[in-house]
This record gives C-alpha cells, structure tokens and sequence, in this order.
C-alpha cells in the first residue's frame, strides 16, 4: 500500500550532514522568501559599456531622483547616467586593486589606493577631479559625523585620517577644523575598510572596532569591539540600516557596531571555504539586493579566473542560498521601466514571454539588483532582471521508516509554476557512506506528479525548474510509496 508524505524545502543547510539535516541540501539560483524559495533572475536590460573591466562600483541618486552609476576601471573612472557613460582617465591603480566610493553631501569621493577623487556634484558632474592636498594611497573611505575619513594608507596600512569638519578636501590639521589621524593596533593587521555613519566601524584584517566622537583635542575614540575576526575581503563589507555584514577569515558575520553576530556558523561557512578559491578570496564583494530583502557576496571558486559563485543572504529570514553567474562587479542598479522599444532586448521573441506584458516586471520600480557583465571591449552595466535561471533544490536526506528500504514512484513539486513543467529526481543509496544512485529525470505529467522510480534506505528528492520558466515559490514535495523492506 502506498503512503504520502511531505518533505519541506527547509533553510539552506550545507555544512550539516546529508542524513536528518533540518533544512535541505541544495539551494541553488533561487533566493530565500517566507515558506521557502523564490527564482533568481538572469541578465536582462543592458546599458552603457565601460572601455574595460570594472573593478569596483556604486549607485547614487540626483536630487531630482535620477539614477547615477559610478564605478572604475584600472585606467578609468566612469559615470552611468540615463545609459549614457562619461569616463575620466585616471592613472593606473595596479593589479589586485578595487575603487571604493563614499557620497558626502551632493560630493561623490573614490579611492583604489592612489590620489583622492571626487565628482563635486553628483547633479551635475560627470567628470572626476583629483582632490589637491589630500592624503595619497588610501584604500579604505568613509564618513564618521561630518568629518570623510580614509584609512588602509600603502605607505601606512595601520593609520586613518580625518578631514575637516565638514569639510570633506580638507585633511590639513589646525586649532580649529579637527582634522586628524590616528594609527590602530598592528596586531589586528592591515585596515580593510570603514562602515557605517551612525555607528561607524573601523574594520582590520584581524579585527573590529567603533569610533566615537568625543570632540577635541582628540576628536575621535577608537574602542575594539572584535579581537578574534575582522574582515578578509575589503569589498564584502556591506551595510544595511544599523547593521553591516562582513566577510571574516571563518565566514560570515555582521555587526550593530557594539558587537559581532554570527550568520553563516553552522549553515554556509565550510561550504563556502570549500569553494572559494583561497588565494582570491579577498576579491569576494557584495552588495544589497533590495527587492529581495538580502545581500548577495560573489567569489571565485577555486581554479577559476572570475567571479561565478554568489551566496545570497536574506535578512528577512536569516537564510541562505546560492547562485551561479559569470559576472565582473555587482552594483545595484535603477530600473526605470521596461518599453517596447528595449523589450525585444530582453526577450527577443516576444511570443515566448513567460509573463504578462501588464506586469510590475515592466514597471519602474526604483532600486534593483545590477552587474557589470564581461564582454569582449569592458563591462556591460546590466540588469539581473532578465529571466529565472535554472533552480534546483535537494531535500534533506530521510528514511520513510526507520532502517527500513523504501521505494517511492510518485514525486508532487509544491511550486507555483504556471507552466508546470518541474522536473524530480531521486537520490538513493543503501549505506550511510555508500554510492548515491540519481534516478532519471521525470518531468511532471498530466496528473500532476513526476514519475521517479527509485529505493534504497536513505533518500533525498531534487527539484529542476528549468531556465526562463515562470514560477514563484517552491516549498517542498509529496512523495508517494512504501516501505520495500530489507534484503
């Protein structure tokens, strides 16, 4: 006789055991919502082209509302402004190097370890300018009050230094501006980079601590907050509300600036060591992804030459999950609506377009996930608003009955997919530490259900949601079979 069970798409759980592991095993192109998982989208709209590989980029806002991209290059400092692009060339910032930016006021700064550069008004300038009589070689940048500071020197890497009080090109000390610096612990290793403005933190390779004001002579108190870990990747510190995410030596955490949290302990953090490359690590970068409620870091796997991996941490619901991307620089982007002009960009067959044309997608809905994509002449600032990639999802692996073989001939995806087309698997194996067997893939039929045929004593149900398919949340699957018994 057979019997019907539910088996849940739980939390992201790589780094437990396969067997009895609370939540699933594969989490793959899809991003973690209420209930359980929804798709992440490929490239879409694509805009303006840098004259080489992007190595660092932000997104602002004019006055008026109006979108303004900036990013840098090796050679080049670049502003996005309604597709159009304005380069400046700057000299070259050397290899293993990444632009940092920091808007203060309706000024927008950028350092990559040479000169300080500036846009003197984000409404109004596309040209960069170097800052004259400002400190040289900072790699790190950020706003502590109304003071700018830079920090992570070439020639110092342990000191930070201030501007004046609101006087953001002006670090010359005296009676009267508080400008300033100071060296930090050697201990804690080279300054990796500065976050947040209400609750400022210093981050060190080794360590983490916050400033506070505390007026003059001194300006500002040092106070470390984290001796055991600071941030590896100067890029993967991102900011959120009063909260800032990083990326450690042992994984993710993040910080109100009092004290450090964990976020990836005992979900992802030895997946992910497992896949980085170590000695690109310090590459890994991230960026909020808004409309998603997360932050999503890209890395280099290891024997890989660019970023193709991303995690995908969502802070609604302290879960992870991950996707596959080539991609050169994340950056969050603006959309301002999607015509019939630029349509076929996108879709170019619209017959085949998967949802409605009176869909939200269409609309201009302000903040959304962004990429530089490589191509042959520089990168390609676009939209990862384009159409799912291909999702799958593995459930934990479990035993029908204990210690009993099972055989299950009936796999039902719970996902809302208009289209209906999931595709279930199987896989099997009959000892603990024995060879797992995967089952032929079995799309859905007409009655509903995925044909899988498979036993063994333990077992595990993969989900294939194929590429450009229309579907919006994937929570599990009812199987369907019977106890075999033993042999």
């Amino acid at each position: 006789m057979l019997s019907a069970f539910e088996v849940p798409f739980g939390e992201f759980l790589p780094d437990f055991p396969d067997y009895k592991n609370p939540g699933c095993r594969v989490a793959h192109n899809v991003v973690a919502v209420s209930g359980g998982y929804a798709p992440f989208s490929g490239v879409g709209s694509q805009s303006a082209t840098a004259s080489g590989q992007v190595v660092g980029g932000h997104l602002y806002q004019q006055e008026d509302g109006v979108a303004v991209t900036v990013g840098g290059t090796r050679l080049a400092l670049f502003v996005v402004i309604n597709g159009v692009i304005t380069e400046t060339v700057v000299p070259d910032i050397g290899p293993n190097r990444y632009w940092k930016f920091h808007q203060f006021g309706r000024r927008i700064f950028a350092v990559g370890g040479g000169a300080l550069f500036q846009l003197e008004n984000i409404d109004s300038d596309t040209t960069w300018t170097e800052v004259a009589g400002a400190p040289q070689g900072a790699t790190a940048i950020g706003q502590v009050g109304q003071h700018l500071m830079l920090g992570g020197f070439l020639s110092n890497s342990f000191r930070i230094q201030w501007s004046g009080l609101n006087d953001p090109i002006n670090f010359t000390p005296d009676a009267t501006n508080l400008a300033g610096n100071a060296e930090l612990q050697h201990e804690y290793g080279a300054i990796t980079a500065i976050a947040g403005d209400r609750y400022p933190v210093v981050f060190q390779q080794y360590g983490v601590s916050r400033i506070d004001a505390v007026g003059p002579p001194t300006v500002f108190n040092v106070s470390t907050i984290e001796e055991a870990r600071g941030c590896l990747a100067p890029n993967s510190v991102v900011s959120v509300g009063f909260i800032t995410y990083f990326m450690a030596h042992d994984g993710f955490w993040a910080t109100n600036g009092a004290a450090t949290q964990r976020i990836g302990t005992q979900k992802i953090n030895d997946h992910f060591r497992e896949k980085v490359s170590a000695q690109e690590a310090f590459r890994t970068h991230g960026v909020v992804n808004w409309e998603a409620q997360s932050v999503i870091w890209a890395y280099y796997p290891a024997q890989s030459e660019n970023f193709q991996q991303h995690l995908i941490y969502s802070w609604s619901e302290d879960r992870w999950s991950e996707a596959t991307l080539p991609i050169d620089y994340l950056v969050e982007g603006s959309s301002d609506g999607i015509t019939l002009d630029n349509l076929d960009t996108i879709y170019p067959d619209l017959d085949l377009i998967p949802i409605s044309l009176d869909s939200v997608v269409f609309e201009p809905r302000g903040r959304r996930l962004s990429a530089f994509m490589p191509g042959p002449t520089g990168s390609t600032l676009s939209g990862l608003d384009g159409l799912p990639l291909e999702a799958t999802i593995e459930t934990t692996e479990f035993q029908m009955q204990t210690s009993e073989r099972t055989m299950i001939n009936q796999m039902y995806p719970i996902v809302e997919n208009s289209a209906e087309n999931s595709v279930g698997q199987l896989i099997t194996r009959k000892l603990k530490g024995g060879e797992q067997v995967v089952t032929p893939e079995a799309p859905v039929n007409d009655a509903g259900f995925c044909p899988v045929r498979g036993q063994g004593l333990y077992m595990s149900a993969r989900l294939v949601i194929g590429a450009g398919t229309s579907w919006s949340k994937a929570q599990g699957v009812q199987l369907r079979g019977r106890v075999s018994g033993r042999r």
